[in-house]
């Protein structure tokens, strides 16, 4: 579904059809996240698609995550940062036994990094202000390489 509505999705405008769609399928692979985390299933026996999936729903959540940033709606920005959290959990845990999950998290970190954090240096140069406002939620989501660069 992600992959069908994202070439049509307007983020920007709320009531958008794909945009909707977009958001409630990120969010139902997280729940199927929620449910394989609550057993003891070795997730390496999962299909390699799985990893992609959830490749796929983090860079979703992360750009609803700009989007809320830029609207100031902290309360959502806190939902997205959390669930954005579980996500880069389970591919930081396939990470420690596959190359692919290492590559997925890898992926994910440099779209959130470009994303969110450049993205408010950048304005916080351009404009002289400090734009890190929400920077202390997202401390534990970057890699070390990105929180040191803060």
């Amino acid at each position: 579904m992600i992959q069908l509505h994202d070439p049509h999705a307007q983020l920007l405008m709320p009531d958008d059809y794909s945009a909707t769609q977009l958001l409630s399928s990120a969010r139902e692979i997280l729940d199927l996240i929620h449910k394989i985390s609550s057993t003891s299933f070795d997730i390496l026996y999962l299909d390699p698609t799985c990893g992609f999936c959830w490749f796929l729903a983090g860079t979703t959540l992360t750009r609803f995550l700009r989007i809320k940033i830029d609207a100031k709606d902290e309360e959502e920005v806190s939902v997205l940062t959390q669930e954005l959290a579980i996500i880069k959990s389970i591919l930081a845990k396939l990470g420690e036994r596959t190359a692919m999950g290492v590559r997925h998290m890898g992926l994910l970190d440099e779209f959130y990094n470009q994303l969110i954090q450049e993205r408010d240096q950048t304005a916080s140069k351009i404009h002289g202000v400090a734009a890190h406002r929400y920077q202390d939620r997202y401390q534990g989501l970057g890699t070390a390489s990105s929180s040191s660069r803060n």
